[in-house]
């Protein structure tokens, strides 16, 4: 995990030095952005391909056919690619949509608003990276206790996390757009806020599907969400917006469907591993994190109420926001153990 740190940060500072590229050249700053991001991700799967054949003596082999192991494969990517073309069709199907019914406007605030999205589950999808190759390994060797323990843990972090990054920028989402782009398109802040609390809900399904996906079947949670993702946005949003409803209708839409999504992804997991603990699941995942999140969240309502915008207000909100989360979340949502380690940590990095 040291060395996926360090290339991720070398893959960020090569993302900087492409921006700085674009403001330089005076060739087509379209074709010059795709080159340079294709040559990005080159750089950084070279990397990766190297480090595994120089660190791991599995990654050194020669082609081989093993048709006992290609047809399990084949099924998992093939569902893997179903799952991932519905969620593909369902926000490009979105995106037409609004064009129909409200132009190139709401296209470019929905573009922003997964910009934002995307920058902010960076944080969060790191965690589950952390915990995807212990939760896989807690499965092949049937500790189903430590299984369970893992999955309640990476879903309760990455809420966490995701929230106090949501909470912020949701108080601070007007002042923040508009330093950032100056005029900012309608209907975009509170696009953003939408698709950001809708981010806190997927983050904890994607939780789940790796405990799916350590079983190695795919094919109800890809067949079942993705279907469900397509049907239940696509044309329920085309009915609302042929109602007159604004654009935030397609939205509110996908949330109340990656809810639906999440309970079923738990009831999946639990059809393949009849020792997942659902309990432990939503009290130690769920639940006393969105306590802590609600709690938070109307501190930080009282606080912007007495406060004017700028950037003494997004100060004061981030660093209140931060610290009553982490002490909420060290109190109330930390088990024992995860505490002692914590506070070992603690002393390591500053006895360093």
């Amino acid at each position: 995990m040291d060395f996926y740190a360090y290339v991720e940060l070398l893959h960020v500072f090569l993302k900087l030095i492409a921006v700085y590229l674009l403001f330089i050249t005076g060739f087509d700053k379209l074709i010059i952005y795709s080159i340079l991001m294709l040559s990005v991700s080159l750089i950084v799967t070279v990397i990766y391909r190297i480090y595994c054949m120089r660190s791991f003596q599995e990654s050194r082999t020669k082609p081989a056919l093993h048709k006992g192991t290609c047809k399990p494969m084949i099924t998992f990517s093939v569902w893997a690619l179903y799952g991932d073309a519905c969620y593909s069709l369902r926000q490009q199907g979105t995106n037409i949509l609004l064009n129909m019914f409200f132009g190139p406007i709401v296209n470019a605030a929905s573009t922003i608003a997964t910009t934002v999205l995307s920058i902010t589950s960076g944080f969060a999808q790191n965690i589950i990276t952390a915990f995807k190759p212990q939760i896989i390994k807690a499965y092949a060797i049937q500790d189903f206790a430590r299984f369970n323990t893992l999955i309640a843990s990476a879903a309760k972090f990455a809420l966490l996390l995701l929230a106090m990054l949501v909470i912020i920028l949701s108080f601070e989402m007007d002042y923040i757009l508009t330093l950032w782009l100056e005029n900012v398109p309608k209907y975009t802040p509170w696009i953003c806020r939408i698709t950001l609390a809708t981010s806190c809900v997927v983050i904890v399904s994607f939780v789940i599907v790796v405990g799916v996906q350590a079983t190695g079947e795919m094919k109800l949670t890809s067949f079942i969400g993705g279907t469900i993702s397509i049907i239940g946005v696509l044309p329920t949003s085309f009915f609302l917006l042929k109602q007159g409803l604004s654009p935030y209708s397609t939205y509110l839409c996908y949330t109340v469907v990656s809810i639906v999504l999440l309970f079923g992804n738990v009831f999946i997991l639990k059809h393949y591993v009849k020792e997942f603990d659902v309990h432990k699941l939503l009290l130690n995942g769920i639940m006393n994190p969105c306590v802590v999140i609600i709690i938070t969240i109307c501190v930080a309502n009282v606080v912007t109420q007495n406060l004017h915008d700028g950037i003494g207000r997004f100060i004061i909100i981030s660093i209140t926001t931060i610290f009553l989360m982490s002490l909420l979340s060290y109190y109330f949502v930390l088990t024992n153990q995860e505490q002692s380690h914590l506070l070992q940590f603690a002393k390591k990095f500053f006895n360093r």
